[in-house]
């Protein structure tokens, strides 16, 4: 679970991020891009935040030493004023928790 950042202030929403598909990830792409679709509709539905998608990412250490699906959930822009107080809010950070908690099992489920 992490935040983002961008130069441009106006940019916002939620995406989540997936081990692109290289020579260290291979055997964990696939699991972790469905974990990844799951768990980005669930955190969108429940939240009803700006949907940024999925994004795979073959630059982030912990996703190509991983033996098991991985990804991780960019809840908003704190560089955003706007979002930064919106995730600073124990209310919302509820509802990306319970949209969170959701995708993990109903991926679980799919399994």
């Amino acid at each position: 679970i992490h935040t983002d950042g961008s130069a441009n202030i106006k940019v916002n929403g939620v995406s989540t991020l997936y081990p692109a598909f290289n020579k260290w990830a291979a055997p964990i792409y696939k699991e972790s891009l469905k974990a990844a679709q799951i768990v980005q509709k669930d955190v969108i539905a429940t939240t009803n935040h700006k949907n940024n998608g999925t994004v795979a990412r073959g630059d982030l250490t912990g996703f190509n030493w991983s033996k098991v699906p991985t990804i991780l959930v960019e809840t908003g822009f704190l560089s955003n004023p706007e979002e930064d107080t919106l995730l600073n809010s124990p209310s919302y950070r509820q509802l990306l928790a319970d949209g969170i908690s959701n995708g993990i099992i109903e991926y679980l489920q799919k399994r």
